[in-house]
């Protein structure tokens, strides 16, 4: 899972407004077919390095991540998503980091919301009703350090 990926994802479970919605329903790259609903996936659509802002220990990069929200009605997707901005809209100096080998810091410098799309994905084989879909896609520039 990409560092970025999992940085996105704690800061929205340590979130109450958001955690409080879909509980530890906030997953990574995908979630599983059948999985209780309301929840959030976030993944990573497009990453860009700065060559020119690289330097020895520090990264400077801009991603765009992806917020999927599935849930059983559009009001509901529509607050989730309202929560989800309050959070990270804006957001701007918030760390994450990992422990052990191979261990990474992410120092977010800035996180903004550039468009959303909201639609109903009707029932797939063998499940009795369909869900509402609305994706947020976020610019997020941030130095990693390895």
């Amino acid at each position: 899972m990409y560092p970025i990926v999992r940085a996105v994802v704690t800061r929205l479970a340590a979130n109450a407004g958001v955690s409080g919605v879909v509980g530890a329903r906030i997953y990574p790259e995908a979630r599983a077919q059948d999985g209780a609903l309301p929840c959030i996936v976030v993944s990573l659509t497009q990453e860009e390095t700065s060559g020119a802002l690289v330097a020895s220990a520090t990264t400077l990069r801009k991603a765009e991540v992806e917020l999927a929200i599935v849930a059983a009605t559009a009001k509901q997707c529509s607050e989730i998503a309202e929560v989800i901005y309050a959070s990270l809209h804006g957001a701007t100096l918030w760390t994450y980091s990992t422990a052990g080998a191979g261990a990474t810091s992410i120092r977010v410098l800035h996180s903004l919301h550039s468009k959303s799309l909201t639609n109903y994905q009707p029932p797939s084989a063998g499940e009795a009703t369909g869900a509402y879909l609305h994706s947020s896609i976020y610019s997020i520039l941030y130095q990693e350090d390895t």
